[in-house]
């Protein structure tokens, strides 16, 4: 991380981990909550690490949500 604002790092991924666990993307969530304790505990050292794996589950559940929409309008189209 560039910036060594651990109070900031807790609260935006505090943020993220609720809307990612409300909408059922538990990894997303636990990899926030991670990043959540850790700038919690007074730091940001080893979040540029949780930052490539959780830009990486995000890549991933963006994936998902993208094939349940498609699934999802077809339903509609009647395919």
């Amino acid at each position: 991380m560039a910036d060594d604002d651990a109070a900031r790092l807790a609260a935006e991924a505090h943020g993220v981990k609720g809307s990612a666990l409300n909408i059922g993307l538990p990894v997303v969530g636990s990899l926030a909550g991670d990043l959540e304790h850790l700038g919690r505990a007074g730091g940001t050292a080893g979040a540029d690490d949780l930052l490539l794996r959780f830009e990486a589950a995000l890549e991933d559940a963006e994936e998902g949500l993208l094939a349940y929409q498609e699934w999802y309008r077809s339903l509609a189209a009647g395919d």
